[in-house]
């Protein structure tokens, strides 16, 4: 019985804590994710090296290297939806 009121108390508190420390990626937040990206080569662009150039106050690695992953996995998918899309482009001629 305790483990389970463990485990529900530790699922609240991630939600609570995802609720309260979210970061709205406004699109100037973003630009400035991007324009660091773009500053660092592939192999350097780390969410603690992200966070240095970007200097906002109150971002966290976590914030940055949480978007990091969106922005990767956005990203893969957008490169898949252009090749397939080019694949059917050839096909369908």
């Amino acid at each position: 019985m305790i483990g389970n009121i463990g485990n529900t108390l530790s699922t609240e508190l991630q939600f609570w804590y995802l609720f309260w420390f979210q970061v709205d990626w406004t699109p100037e937040l973003h630009k400035k994710f991007v324009k660091a990206v773009e500053q660092l080569s592939i192999d350097q662009a780390i969410p603690s090296r992200i966070l240095e150039l970007m200097k906002v106050e109150g971002l966290t690695r976590h914030n940055v290297a949480s978007h990091l992953q969106v922005s990767i996995y956005i990203t893969g998918w957008l490169w898949l939806i252009n090749f397939l899309s080019a694949i059917l482009k050839q096909v369908l001629k």
